[in-house]
């Protein structure tokens, strides 16, 4: 895994994402599928940059500790912000366990930074969603 994130300047975050789920698939052999809903996600850097983190980061998660076959990542803007649902068919887990890893916690703090909110929704046998919502650009 890269200790470093960022986005490709000549790029742009969305196209960044698609190569990193690609790569992601590849090099892991868990499919990784990518949905934008309207093509464009208007956000500020830093908000990039935290989704980009916070997607990784749960990518991680789910190559380390899922046994997931398949990861559905979708972006969406929405009249009040956008959203970004990563769900994978894993194995799940407890939420509430107190063995919570530094990861789950690294992410909820990166979503707060830049004003979102981020639910974790899991039970053992039954998988993982991770759900961001972040404000407008502005509010």
């Amino acid at each position: 895994d890269q200790l470093r994130t960022n986005i490709k300047s000549d790029r742009g975050f969305v196209p960044t994402l698609a190569e990193y789920a690609t790569n992601f698939t590849r090099q892991y052999g868990t499919k990784c599928e990518l949905r934008v809903a309207d093509g464009t996600l208007k956000l500020p850097s830093l908000a990039e940059l935290e989704l980009l983190c916070v997607a990784k980061e749960a990518l991680n998660n789910v190559r380390k500790h899922a046994q997931a076959s398949i990861v559905h990542l979708s972006l969406e803007s929405k009249p009040d912000g956008a959203e970004m649902i990563i769900r994978d068919n894993g194995r799940g887990f407890d939420p509430n366990s107190a063995t919570q890893g530094h990861g789950l916690t690294v992410m909820e703090e990166r979503v707060r930074s830049v004003g979102g909110q981020l639910s974790i929704n899991s039970k053992p046998g039954h998988g993982t969603e991770i759900n961001v919502k972040l404000p407008p650009p502005g509010a």
